[in-house]
C-alpha cells in the first residue's frame, strides 16, 4: 500500500532505471550468493521437503512456463542457474541453524519426486502441443490432460 502523494512519471529515458545485468557466470553466482545470504539472515524453518519441492518447481517454471527450453543453451543455463536461488537460500538458512539434523521424511521426498515426474510430463506435453499440429497435437493434449 502506498501512502502519501503519488505522481505518474512520463515514459522518458531520463526517468528510467538502469538495470546492470551480469555478463559472466561468475557475476551471476556472486550476485546469487549475495542475495541468498541476505535472505537467509531472515531465518525461517527449513525442511528437506520444502527445499526439494521449491527447487524442482522453480526449475520447471524457468524451463517451461518462462520458456527457457526454447532459448537453447542460453535458456537452459539461465534456467538451471536461476532455479538454484531457492535451494541456496534454504541451504543457507539450514546452515544458520548450525545444520540442525533431521530424520525421516523419505516417503515425503519420494512423493515430491512423483509429483515432479507428473508435472514434468505435463510441461513436456504442453511444449509438444505448441510445437505440433493435427493428430499429433491431439495426442499430446490427451497426454497433458492425464500427465502421462
Amino acid at each position: 500500500m502506498t501512502t502519501g502523494k503519488t505522481i505518474e512519471l512520463p515514459a522518458k529515458e531520463q526517468y528510467a532505471l538502469v538495470h546492470h545485468n551480469y555478463q559472466t557466470i561468475d557475476q551471476f553466482v556472486d550476485r546469487l550468493n549475495r542475495y541468498t545470504q541476505i535472505e537467509a539472515k531472515d531465518g525461517g524453518k527449513v525442511s528437506s521437503q520444502v527445499m526439494l519441492s521449491d527447487y524442482l518447481a522453480e526449475l520447471l517454471s524457468r524451463l517451461f512456463a518462462q520458456k527457457g527450453i526454447d532459448e537453447g543453451i542460453h535458456g537452459l543455463a539461465l534456467s538451471l542457474l536461476q532455479s538454484n536461488y531457492p535451494l541456496l537460500s534454504s541451504l543457507k538458512k539450514w546452515q544458520n541453524s548450525d545444520f540442525k539434523p533431521s530424520t525421516g521424511g523419505q516417503l515425503a521426498l519420494i512423493e515430491i519426486f512423483k509429483k515432479f515426474q507428473s508435472d514434468l510430463n505435463y510441461w513436456m506435453a504442453d511444449w509438444h502441443i505448441e510445437h505440433s499440429r493435427g493428430l499429433t497435437q491431439v495426442g499430446w493434449k490427451i497426454r497433458r490432460k492425464f500427465k502421462i
